[in-house]
């Protein structure tokens, strides 16, 4: 019942908090990526956050738990996305903080 009052909802206000929802919500996966599993290629990044956003929706759809959207997967490659930015980010900065100390 809660999905299907969620799914026909007409506030606009819930399609922002959707979309803002999913980008968030993969934003931490990149930096996971770099630290723990010591991955250092940003598609490389992107493409594991996709696939782990495909997987979720896949899954969301064979088991009918939820809703399987496409705009959530593509709202969560998005999130995977401004992750890699903000990692990349912080690496330019300490490599030039470093170079400029040198």
């Amino acid at each position: 019942m809660k999905w299907y009052l969620y799914k026909h909802a007409i506030d606009v206000n819930s399609v922002y908090l959707d979309i803002l929802g999913n980008i968030v919500m993969f934003v931490p996966l990149p930096l996971f990526l770099y630290i723990v599993w010591k991955v250092k290629r940003p598609h490389t990044m992107f493409w594991i956050g996709f696939i782990a956003s495909f997987i979720v929706e896949f899954t969301q759809y064979i088991t009918g738990v939820g809703l399987a959207d496409i705009d959530d997967l593509v709202f969560n490659s998005l999130g995977v996305l401004c992750g890699v930015t903000i990692i990349d980010g912080i690496k330019r900065t300490a490599f030039e903080t470093e170079r400029s100390n040198n």
